[in-house]
């Protein structure tokens, strides 16, 4: 197992950040975007409210959950009281008691935030009308290019090479996407501002962990389409 997380790992930051690159670098915001909304997907999954890979959902369509709360957050919304071994727990504890540069406990946003955020459909970013993006409570200019959705759907691809096999193995997956996220947001630290970066971070997870995931026969039936469009 810890290899397997090794080998997902470094091959989902790795593809995270390709998504990222454009001609005038790598974009910290579709890095941390494209992290994260592969580990909002996982924690989908983790809950286990319907079969995930035979999802009779429209993808992007909004998937309110009794469980997610509790993967993401111990179903509590103070840091004190997040469990370690949730979703945000992991964030949490690992990144403020990191061993090299600690992250200020304050440049986490409060927990029901995020979620009343999310239900609510408010902040300045894409509104549910846009197709593959969620909600963000962030200037334009920290919105990112690329659509989570779309994300989410080729790291999984990704990580669908790596374990040659369906299902994919959720616990596995879970480590190696969270590891991922924490590594995307070291390695963009120092050019962007970290608050903003956890608040992209967290409200990505929140908002891909409640949306319907794009599957491959999805993909077939898009490219249907625009060939008949065509």
């Amino acid at each position: 197992m810890p290899e397997l997380i090794t080998d997902l790992t470094n091959a989902l930051f790795k593809m995270a950040g390709e998504m990222a690159r454009s001609p005038k670098g790598t974009r910290c915001e579709d890095f941390i975007s494209a992290a994260a909304a592969f580990a909002g997907e996982i924690c989908m999954r983790k809950a286990a409210d319907f079969d995930f890979d035979n999802s009779t959902f429209t993808p992007g369509k909004r998937v309110f959950s009794q469980k997610i709360n509790a993967v993401l957050s111990g179903n509590v919304t103070e840091w004190k009281d997040v469990p370690v071994t949730s979703a945000f727990g992991t964030l949490y504890n690992l990144l403020t008691r990191s061993r090299e540069i600690a992250w200020p406990p304050g440049t986490f946003p409060g927990i029901a935030q995020i979620y009343e955020n999310f239900a609510k459909g408010l902040g300045h970013g894409a509104s549910p009308a846009q197709w593959g993006y969620v909600p963000l409570s962030l200037s334009p200019a920290h919105l990112p290019q690329v659509p989570p959705l779309r994300s989410a759907f080729e790291l999984r691809q990704v990580a669908l090479g790596i374990t040659g096999k369906q299902p994919i193995p959720t616990d596995a997956l879970f480590a190696a996407s969270s590891i991922t996220l924490i590594k995307a947001l070291t390695v963009t630290r120092s050019a962007i501002d970290n608050a903003v970066a956890i608040r992209l971070a967290l409200e990505t997870m929140n908002g891909m962990a409640k949306t319907a995931p794009v599957l491959p026969r999805h993909m077939q039936e898009f490219a249907a389409q625009a060939k008949a469009g065509s």
